[in-house]
């Protein structure tokens, strides 16, 4: 398992996402499968 990246200000896992992919290009390029991902809060 490894952490993919950090993302603050968001209300749900879905905008996590959505903003983990676009502030990082190079997720898609490099062929991830986001299906797979799994989010967790941090309080």
């Amino acid at each position: 398992m490894q952490v993919i990246g950090i993302i603050e200000d968001v209300v749900n896992e879905n905008e996590a996402l959505k903003k983990l992919l676009l502030e990082n290009e190079w997720i898609i390029d490099n062929e991830f499968n986001v299906a797979e991902f799994i989010c967790f809060e941090i309080k």
